[in-house]
């Protein structure tokens, strides 16, 4: 088989979620190392900035009314073939923001799926969890 009858499969999309805030983070600074290595693979990548989308606290009521920022977000994590969810460690667990964005992602509507990992799984695709804690002793997420 020739190098020309191989058809062209489109580069995957691998999106990172960065639960952390702050300016110099070390999460973010962890999910652009893990986009590198996923671009120089060819995949299509981005970094997902909460920051960058007007969210809200999710109150889990179904009629909760989301802005625009929601909407956005569930639309680019749609989007994707792989998602990696970035998240400094806090009192054992992940951050808070990161939290409230994956409940804002779930739920009922456009949201794009009411548990990651199932949806994933169904669809075929990919999901990480990259932890970072400051204290020395490495993320035990």
């Amino acid at each position: 088989m020739s190098e020309s009858s191989i058809e062209q499969q489109p580069p995957i999309r691998v999106a990172a979620l960065c639960g952390s805030l702050r300016d110099g983070s070390y999460t973010r600074m962890a999910l652009e190392v893990t986009l590198e290595g996923a671009r120089e693979t060819g995949a299509e990548v981005e970094l997902l900035d909460l920051n960058d989308y007007e969210l809200i606290f999710c109150s889990g009521d179904k009629d909760q009314q989301m802005p625009v920022g929601v909407d956005s977000l569930c639309a680019a994590v749609k989007s994707c073939q792989g998602l990696i969810l970035g998240t400094p460690e806090y009192h054992g667990s992940y951050s808070g923001v990161l939290k409230n964005a994956l409940d804002l992602l779930s739920g009922e509507g456009d949201r794009p799926f009411s548990d990651i990992a199932r949806h994933y799984r169904a669809e075929g695709l990919r999901w990480f969890v990259v932890g970072d804690e400051n204290y020395g002793e490495g993320s035990s997420r």
